[in-house]
C-alpha cells in the first residue's frame, strides 16, 4: 500500500473501511492490491469490515474467491482446529503420494500446468483412500494482526502439507522476483505457515520427478504472540470446486 497516496494517511477506521471496500469494487485495481486490501479488512475485523467482507464475498473477482471466504471467516474470528500430530500412518501416506506422483508424471509430463497437477494428483489420492483438501489456506497472525496468508496446494490425511512446483511455477517465479529464493525455501515458509507436522515438496519440472520429505521442527512451538492459523474448506465444497475445474 506503500504508493496508494497520503490519503491513506487518516485515523477513522470507517472511512478506511470505505476506501477498502472502493478498491474491491474497483475492476482496474490488481490482484495484488484486492489481496491486500482484503488482508486489512480481515486485521480491523470490526462489524464495518465484516460487512464489506460478506459483500465481496458474495460476488469476488476471478481467483480470489476462496481468499475473500477465508478473510470473512478471519474476521469472524471462526477457525478450524489445527490438523492431529504426526502418527504412524504418515510413512504410509508420503509413500502413496510419491507413488501417485511418479504415475502421474508419466501421464502428465513436466509441461502439464501448476491447476492440472494438484487436480489429477488430488483424484488419484482420493481413488486411493485418502483424505484430500484443496484450497486451504496458512494464516499467520502476530500479535492478533494478520500478517501473512499462503495458500497450500494439498493437505493429506489432515497432517501432509504437499507442495507441488511446475515449470509454470518456476516461470512464474522467475519474472515475478528480483530476489533470490530457492523453491524449497518457499515450501518450508509454507510449511511453517501452515504448522504442519510433515511437508513433501514435489518437483516435477526436471527428466524426472524428485521430492523432498521436511519435517516441522518448529510445530506448535509456542512463540510469544505467534497463532498458525489453518482455514480449510468443508470436503463437499472442496470436492465441488474440484471437480469443477
Amino acid at each position: 500500500m506503500d504508493d496508494w497516496g497520503e490519503e491513506w494517511c487518516v485515523d477513522d477506521p470507517a472511512e478506511i473501511v470505505l476506501m477498502l471496500q472502493a478498491i474491491l469494487a474497483d475492476g482496474r485495481r490488481s490482484y495484488a492490491e484486492k489481496l491486500e486490501a482484503l488482508t486489512m479488512l480481515a486485521n480491523l475485523a470490526d462489524d464495518d469490515a465484516v460487512n464489506v467482507l460478506r459483500w465481496y464475498a458474495g460476488s469476488p473477482d476471478p481467483g480470489l474467491e476462496v481468499v475473500a471466504q477465508l478473510a470473512l471467516i478471519e474476521a469472524n474470528g471462526q477457525f478450524l482446529e489445527m490438523p492431529p500430530p504426526w502418527d504412524e500412518t504418515t510413512d504410509e501416506t508420503i509413500n502413496l503420494i510419491v507413488q501417485a506422483t511418479d504415475e502421474l508424471y508419466e501421464l502428465l509430463g513436466p509441461d502439464a500446468s501448476h491447476d492440472l497437477w494438484c487436480r489429477e494428483l488430488a483424484g488419484r489420492l482420493r481413488a486411493a483412500g485418502l483424505t484430500v483438501h484443496t484450497k486451504a489456506r496458512a494464516l499467520l497472525k502476530y500479535g492478533g494482526q494478520l500478517v501473512e496468508m499462503v495458500p497450500i496446494d494439498l493437505i493429506v490425511n489432515g497432517s501432509v502439507m504437499v507442495d507441488i512446483w511446475t515449470e509454470q511455477d518456476e516461470l512464474n517465479f522467475l519474472s515475478e522476483s528480483d530476489e533470490h529464493y530457492d523453491a524449497l525455501d518457499l515450501f518450508f515458509a509454507r510449511l511453517r505457515t501452515a504448522n504442519l507436522p510433515v511437508g513433501i515438496h514435489l518437483d516435477v519440472v526436471g527428466p524426472i520427478p524428485t521430492w523432498e520429505i521436511i519435517e516441522n521442527s518448529e510445530l506448535h512451538l509456542p512463540l510469544a504472540r505467534v497463532e498458525h492459523i489453518l482455514a480449510i474448506p468443508t470436503q463437499q465444497d472442496d470436492n465441488t470446486s474440484s471437480e469443477g475445474q
